[in-house]
């Protein structure tokens, strides 16, 4: 059975098996549309959970947006995040599918154009429709940041001595039209393109991707190896080479069908002040410093849909992907790499 074609596509399948709700009366995506989605997270069992797809979207003063918001799409529990992966919603499943992807990576597919270059933004234009307010981004943790949150994005950047790209999930707070920040950890491969750029006193070229198909997310939220080419791993994921297009200012090929990319430069000679937001713990994180990313251009489909992720503070998304994901590669890691086959299972708590 082939994979889907594009993100829309894994959206109707979700829809098709009872997990995704479509909320089509208006939500303010500033003061409403996040406490609804943690509301299935906080009150619900994990098998119950499902996703949500915001068609009717407005933001904190008033302002109307084209598209939809699709929040907890990917991994609010298991079926869903079986979905995702293209196979059966079994924990042995994801397992198997999981471990044969990093054995058998399939390599990208190069094409001239595709859907994310429906619309495109750059030099004179790059403010027509306001930048990146023209997207519905939410505010992820209210009442406890001032501040609309990038949270489903893959960043891709380029190691600039070996060429190998990497994609990984960070946390970005928007911060202007044309300017967000990008929180990568400091075990984070990005931080080590950039402390790269940095000796060579260049800004570090990424692209950030939002809305490819579910096995990108899947892939750019776990950790790899350096050097591991993580689309390659998604499309063996998918069961078959993902299609790639050039971005507009850079040599980075990014997934042809997603619904959104940014392209830009993170600076490598300063950091700026990281706003304060909610995260991992439950607290207030403050005064901590942060890359800058200055958006270059943007390239999207028409009518894009904003992916958004529902991080961090478990029960949440990244901990149900992130549990999964890692006792598959754990149970694989066991088995295979340190011949345990005694191992029968291992189990990864939330917290």
């Amino acid at each position: 059975m082939p994979y889907f074609k594009d993100f829309r596509e894994f959206i109707a399948a979700l829809e098709g098996i009872g997990k995704l709700r479509r909320i089509t009366r208006e939500i303010n995506k500033d003061t409403e549309l996040h406490p609804v989605v943690r509301w299935n997270f906080r009150g619900l069992p994990e098998a119950e959970r499902f996703g949500f797809l915001f068609e009717n979207v407005k933001g904190f003063h008033g302002e109307h947006y084209r598209g939809a918001v699709a929040s907890a799409v990917i991994a609010p529990c298991l079926e869903s995040y079986a979905l995702a992966l293209g196979c059966k919603p079994t924990r042995q499943a994801i397992n198997d599918r999981w471990s044969q992807a990093y054995k058998h990576p399939i390599p990208t597919r190069t094409v001239s154009t595709g859907p994310v270059k429906e619309e495109i933004h750059k030099g004179d234009s790059l403010l027509a429709h306001g930048g990146l307010h023209e997207f519905p981004i939410p505010m992820t943790t209210n009442g406890w940041e001032s501040l609309p949150r990038l949270t489903g994005v893959s960043w891709m950047s380029r190691d600039p001595d070996t060429g190998s790209v990497n994609v990984g999930t960070y946390n970005g707070v928007l911060l202007g039209p044309l300017q967000t920040n990008v929180r990568a950890s400091p075990r984070a491969d990005l931080r080590v393109h950039w402390q790269k750029y940095k000796a060579k006193g260049l800004p570090l070229p990424v692209a950030a991707v939002i809305g490819a198909v579910p096995v990108v997310s899947a892939t750019s939220i776990t950790e790899m190896p350096y050097g591991v080419n993580e689309l390659a791993v998604a499309g063996a994921l998918a069961g078959e080479a993902l299609d790639v297009v050039r971005c507009e200012t850079m040599d980075i090929e990014v997934p042809a069908s997603a619904e959104i990319v940014i392209e830009g430069e993170i600076p490598t000679d300063y950091l700026i002040p990281d706003p304060p937001s909610g995260e991992h713990t439950g607290y207030t994180f403050i005064d901590r410093m942060a890359f800058a990313f200055d958006v270059r251009c943007i390239t999207h489909r028409k009518n894009p849909i904003w992916h958004e992720l529902v991080d961090q503070f478990p029960p949440s998304e990244s901990s149900v992907m992130g549990n999964l994901t890692r006792e598959a590669l754990m149970s694989s890691f066991l088995k295979t790499s340190c011949g345990i086959p005694q191992v029968k299972d291992v189990a990864f708590h939330h917290c």
